[in-house]
């Protein structure tokens, strides 16, 4: 029913349905009427639209970015059912909104609307995009000042500013520049927030176009951070800062301030990249879009690659472009194949290939996903050699982007069980960066136990495998032994394949004897110590993935290119 509240503002109200459906989109509207006391509870209940977001299916909602919704069933966490401030409610997907609720402390402080926006609605805010992401998006616009923060690799609860200055060494060349966002603890003061005196206060990694590390433009590596300023007294709350002397509550001020004075900087903050941020994909096509219509479907005739358990043709669905997954038949059974697609139903993030769903009233059965323009990982890098020879920092972050999405579906008990180059695919390229997802969950399960044990006669792939796999034993720790092999293939580019030269009996003996892989010329030394790291034999001492996407982060961080 509609009331009024004080504000003279129309407040809809309508009974929040446990299971939505379609049927409960009608609202009524009753004669407006003055409440005393009407208790809002947007803090508790509304969130705000960060992309715009135009419906695929009739019971579904279209996002206006900025704009806010009242949350009505967050019961699953890909998709929820809301209301706009017009009444009008239906399913939105959750990575199309901004959840205050859902934030740690830490990023509820980040996200405060210090400047009456929320983090995740400023336009300069680039969340989970890797360094080498950001300096190809950077050097794309071609432009002094431009920048955008992002959530830190290697650092949890940190954000990065990246800013391009001009290139002192070359002249029409840009560069760009890391700063991690400090924040002090609650109750301690900065120094005076912005008097004069001490140093420039500021950390900072360069990557001049080429990729040389600056402290603010002036050459050379800083590590270490900035002093925390704590002499100055307690009380007060947390802040943010670039430079101690200039500190914050939240981190669009941060912006704000630097905008107008560099502060430390090595150069003005003019403006973030003109281009959009592209709108991530969503799980699925909606709550309960799990098999979609054949008619809805079209499919080019040439396959564009195969795999273990289907052929590969490129279609569209409703104008999307999609990846279109045929069952080979006898390959697996229906069964077995829907199970598959079911685990990867709600599996959502920005290094995994998403799913969309899947055919079952033709044959053979589809399974449809997101469109991988450049195929696999492995072809890739087999036909680019020469586009990556010696750069060892563009590979180390294709393997964190491949990390990042292994340590999601570690959080979420899945294990990938086929875990190679092979099996990841490539989405877009630039001279400086290449945004790659792992895919082919062809024999991942969910984990009630953090432990599966297939089938007799279950094929597995023995280059990959962890040792523990030739018994049959399957968790996340045999995951990441496949990693430490897909490591070793990105630095030798996958023109050969592991253990060369050995057929599938001489690997199993010699890891069993302890050998391992040898160190590619490319690689650098503490890349292949994460490397024997993931190769332990003893599964309970080789490292979470998180640990590791920290590592490869740190890498990252202190080095580039020459």
């Amino acid at each position: 029913m509609g009331v009024q509240c004080r504000s003279n503002c129309p407040v809809y109200l309508s009974l929040p349905p446990s299971v939505p459906s379609p049927l409960q989109s009608t609202r009524f509207r009753l004669a407006s009427f003055w409440v005393t006391g009407l208790k809002h509870e947007e803090n508790e209940k509304t969130v705000i639209a960060v992309h715009n977001y135009n419906p695929v299916r009739e019971n579904q909602l279209p996002l206006q970015k900025g704009e806010k919704y009242y949350v009505v069933n967050d019961s699953n966490a890909q998709w929820w059912y809301v209301r706009n401030m017009a009444g009008q409610s239906g399913y939105v997907p959750t990575n199309y909104i901004h959840k205050p609720n859902s934030l740690n402390s830490f990023e509820q402080k980040a996200h405060a609307p210090g400047s009456k926006k929320s983090l995740g609605l400023c336009s300069w805010y680039y969340k989970d995009i890797t360094r080498q992401q950001a300096e190809a998006i950077l050097l794309e616009e071609n432009r002094e000042g431009c920048f955008l923060v992002r959530d830190s690799v290697s650092k949890k609860n940190t954000y990065t500013l990246s800013v391009t200055s001009k290139d002192p060494d070359v002249a029409g060349k840009l560069r760009v520049h890391h700063y991690h966002i400090h924040r002090t603890e609650a109750g301690t003061n900065l120094s005076n927030g912005h008097t004069n005196g001490g140093g420039p206060g500021v950390s900072a990694n360069g990557n001049a176009g080429n990729g040389a590390l600056t402290n603010g433009g002036n050459g050379g590596q800083v590590n270490g951070g900035v002093s925390t300023g704590t002499a100055a007294g307690s009380g007060g709350e947390a802040q943010f800062y670039l430079s101690e002397k200039h500190a914050f509550p939240t981190i669009s001020e941060v912006i704000h301030y630097h905008k107008h004075n560099s502060g430390g900087l090595v150069v003005r903050l003019r403006s973030p990249p003109v281009k959009d941020r592209e709108s991530p994909v969503t799980a699925g096509m909606g709550l309960d879009e799990f098999e979609l219509d054949p008619a809805e479907l079209q499919i080019d005739p040439e396959p564009i690659g195969k795999g273990q358990f289907g052929v590969v043709k490129r279609g569209k669905f409703r104008n999307i472009p999609v990846a279109v997954k045929q069952m080979v038949e006898n390959a697996m059974n229906e069964e077995d194949f829907i199970e598959e697609a079911k685990n990867m139903r709600f599996l959502n993030h920005p290094n995994l290939v998403q799913l969309f769903g899947v055919v079952l009233k033709k044959r053979p059965i589809m399974i449809i996903t997101e469109y991988m323009k450049y195929g696999s990982l492995r072809d890739f890098l087999r036909q680019r050699q020469s586009q990556f020879c010696n750069r060892p920092v563009v590979l180390a972050d294709i393997c964190a982007q491949v990390g990042n999405g292994m340590a999601y579906l570690e959080r979420e008990q899945f294990v990938h069980r086929d875990l190679a180059a092979r099996n990841c695919l490539v989405k877009s390229v630039s001279r400086n960066s290449v945004v790659v997802k792992v895919a082919d969950f062809g024999m991942a399960r969910f984990l009630l136990d953090n432990v599966y044990e297939p089938s007799a006669g279950t094929k597995f792939p023995v280059r990959w495998a962890a040792p523990e796999v030739f018994q049959s034993v399957y968790t996340d720790k045999a995951d990441v032994w496949s990693f430490g092999v897909l490591m070793w293939e990105v630095f030798t580019y996958c023109l050969e394949n592991p253990y060369h030269g050995m057929n599938n009996s001489q690997v199993y003996q010699f890891i069993v004897d302890g050998g391992r892989l040898h160190k590619p010329a490319v690689c650098p030394d503490r890349i292949y110590v994460l490397m024997l790291e993931c190769w332990q034999h003893d599964r309970n001492r080789r490292p979470a993935f998180e640990y590791i996407c920290q590592k490869i982060g740190d890498y990252l961080d202190q080095n580039c290119e020459n």
